[in-house]
């Protein structure tokens, strides 16, 4: 084809803007149609002449660009449009640029933005407030309940190591489905079953021991990132196997090396198997000096 029916064929998509992304598949075409035409041809960027609203023959320019280069110009040539690859600012007009407000322009709309973050920040303290306090509650209120229901009383220490001097604990690690209340307690209620054992073994005091495992086993919940949720795990089972060898000490019971190992891998890996086994240890030491 001529140079001129090339200009004429070309017009639609030079001058395409929102219409050509509305026209859809149509306009598609049109745009296959020019990358096949530059292809196949040189490089020819075309620059038509305005005249008025009508069109007069363009003259083309040979330019020695490659072909992508060619076809980035001629789409972004046809201005406004959305595929916009490159813009010149000596052919946009003022008129043409569209003024999004990025803020408050008044010091009126400064004062009411700050005054509605201030509001909506005393809202967020005090829902939060709210969750806490009816979090510190429920919990005060099942550890009464389990203290006052299930907890065993002092244990006489004495009489205890005399029983269980020399010997590991009386219950297996893996064997707590044979108490299925001091299981059920221990699964469901570990906070209250563990205060409970240490204030029976004269350890630590019931809401001492309860402050300190809620403590630990929030923080490890709340805390952001692997690593450091991997450092809290650890330390919150170096302070509970800490406070289960003073249990050992307290019972007379054997605590060599192996046994410490033992103990920090069962708080490591199953929590509720350790307290159900120091739980069933007391109870065991209760039943003895009830008798």
């Amino acid at each position: 084809p001529s140079r001129r029916a090339q200009a004429i064929w070309l017009e639609a998509p030079l001058h395409c803007s929102l219409t050509f992304h509305l026209e859809g598949f149509a306009g598609m075409l049109r745009v296959l149609g020019v990358v096949l035409l530059i292809t196949a041809t040189d490089a020819v960027r075309l620059t038509p002449r305005r005249s008025g609203n009508a069109h007069v023959e363009a003259k083309p320019e040979v330019e020695g660009k490659s072909k992508v280069d060619s076809l980035v110009d001629l789409l972004s040539s046809a201005r406004p449009s959305l595929l916009a690859f490159r813009v010149d600012p000596s052919v946009v007009k003022d008129e043409e640029l569209q003024v999004i407000p990025a803020g408050p322009s008044t010091e009126k709309e400064m004062n009411e933005m700050a005054t509605e973050a201030r509001a909506r920040l005393w809202s967020a303290i005090r829902q939060v407030a709210f969750y806490i306090s009816v979090y510190i509650l429920t919990v005060a209120s099942c550890a009464y309940g389990y203290r006052r229901f299930w907890a065993e009383p002092m244990l006489n220490l004495d009489k205890a190591k005399d029983d269980f001097g020399d010997q590991d604990f009386a219950h297996g690690p893996c064997s707590c489905l044979e108490d299925m209340h001091t299981c059920a307690l221990s699964f469901c209620c570990m906070p209250c079953r563990f205060a409970a054992t240490m204030d029976a073994s004269g350890i630590l005091g019931f809401w001492a021991a309860l402050a300190l495992f809620i403590v630990l086993s929030d923080v490890r919940v709340l805390v952001q990132g692997r690593v450091l949720w991997l450092v809290v795990w650890l330390v919150t089972a170096g302070v509970c196997t800490y406070y289960r060898q003073k249990l050992r000490s307290a019972f007379n019971l054997q605590n060599s090396g192996a046994d410490q190992a033992k103990d920090f891998f069962m708080w490591s890996c199953c929590c509720f198997c350790a307290v159900s086994q120091e739980a069933r240890q007391v109870r065991s030491a209760a039943k003895l000096q009830a008798v």
